[in-house]
């Protein structure tokens, strides 16, 4: 009987041994979910956040569209976002030649012809972002026609210096 006994206590001991074992892993594996999850959801709230910048971003940015409706300074303002965002919003470049090259269009033949810096100087950053966008035959077809147009209407189109002209000549050849 003894030899019985030491089975049955040698079997119950096994078996508190691997319960508990059972019971120390199963804690540290639902710790070790736990701090998953936690980081997981301070991932995901991160990654929220971002989202909720980058729509913000192209909101505003979208909004600044108006700023190309009238008058310099807007113009200039419409300009500067255009510039400061052509690198970050490639998606955007199309839109922003349709854009630009209507503007140019206006300046370079439908504004009152006068001798205005602020305007020269969106003439030539507007110059300087075509030159970085792929502009489409139609376009390029009604710069030049506005370019062509100068010596038909001038008292059209802000006046530029011979060498601005020039760089909008050769910006248009085929």
């Amino acid at each position: 009987m003894s030899e019985v006994l030491i089975v049955g206590v040698i079997s119950a001991l096994s078996g508190f041994v691997v319960a508990g074992v059972t019971a120390f892993l199963n804690r540290k594996t639902q710790q070790e979910l736990s701090q998953l999850n936690s980081e997981t959801q301070h991932l995901l709230v991160k990654h929220a956040q971002d989202l909720s910048e980058e729509s913000q971003h192209r909101h505003r940015v979208f909004e600044s569209l108006e700023w190309f409706e009238s008058g310099t300074r807007r113009r200039s303002l419409g300009l500067a976002v255009v510039s400061a965002n052509w690198d970050l919003m490639p998606d955007m470049h199309e839109l922003w030649t349709n854009i630009l090259v209507t503007q140019a269009v206006y300046l370079l033949s439908e504004a009152k012809r006068r001798r205005e810096a602020h305007e020269a100087k969106n003439l030539a950053n507007i110059l300087d972002l075509l030159g970085k966008s792929d502009v489409d035959q139609v376009s390029m077809s009604s710069i030049r026609a506005a370019l062509d147009n100068r010596d038909i209407n001038p008292e059209k189109g802000i006046d530029i210096n011979s060498e601005e002209f020039a760089k909008w000549e050769k910006f248009c050849e085929p």
